[in-house]
């Protein structure tokens, strides 16, 4: 090698072992701060239910302590719902890294991107081949492998604060059963008036959900650059510190 090269080489490697080690022992700091944290933490939250339940207190008198929890919260580990640890187990399934929750809401958007087209072209193959039932049958298993798929995301995508409704997910299971009910149909005259109907609804969902998931994505990329704009200003500016603060709020809540 050069001798340019292998110096350049040479510094690059000292960089790379030097920040390594102190990430090291960061990341064994933060971690044994974090273990004790949640031990804080729940001797708090038992303490709160306690003095609830035995010592009779009321809820204006235990006010100020609710509300911290509430506050520290987000700092805890969680599992999700019933429904992601029937799939994932019990596993921590919170991001504590901004650009965490960022690049997991940007892949949960672009996944339905990339399968309303799929999911276009296979009622139309369903649509012209009606008479083949093999083509509905992988349709339908298509469909409950997206449903869980997002159905799983979106229970991770809200223990980490995105604001997706109950109505939304419970939509999702229905549409999980569903597909799970029409793998088990007969042939039959009934099925196959059904059948037609489901893949013109299909295709028409297909072509909304195109349409919807551009609209969220610029959507939420607007709100993600005003956000930005408005905490730089924020903090440039000699404003009080409630509006610094809830410019710093509207950026965080941007990325969600």
């Amino acid at each position: 090698l050069p001798a340019a090269a292998r110096e350049e080489l040479d510094a690059g490697h000292d960089a790379v072992e030097a920040l390594g080690q102190e990430l090291r022992t960061k990341l064994y700091e933060v971690h044994k701060l974090q273990d004790q944290f949640e031990l804080a933490m729940s001797k708090q939250v038992k303490a709160v239910r306690n003095a609830k339940r035995e010592l009779g207190a009321s809820k204006a008198e235990l006010a100020k302590y609710s509300d911290a929890l509430k506050d520290w919260e987000p700092l805890m580990p969680t599992t999700g719902g019933l429904f992601t640890r029937a799939f994932l187990g019990v596993h921590n399934v919170r991001f504590h890294r901004k650009k965490e929750r960022v690049l997991f809401k940007e892949d949960y958007e672009l996944f339905k991107r990339r399968v309303a087209p799929i999911i276009i072209a296979l009622c139309l193959i369903a649509l012209y081949y009606d008479s083949y039932r093999g083509i509905h049958i992988v349709f339908q298993l298509f469909l409950a492998y997206y449903y869980v798929n997002l159905s799983l995301r979106e229970g991770i995508l809200q223990k980490n604060g995105s604001n997706i409704k109950p109505w939304w997910n419970a939509h999702h299971y229905l549409s999980i059963l569903s597909a799970v009910l029409l793998l088990t149909w007969p042939s039959s005259a009934s099925y196959d008036m059904f059948a037609q109907k489901l893949h013109l609804f299909g295709l028409y969902m297909g072509v909304v959900q195109i349409f919807q998931t551009r609209f969220v994505s610029s959507s939420a990329r607007s709100i993600r650059v005003l956000a930005l704009r408005v905490a730089q200003f924020a903090s440039q500016t000699a404003l009080p510190s409630t509006f610094r603060a809830q410019a710093s709020l509207c950026c965080n809540m941007s990325t969600v």
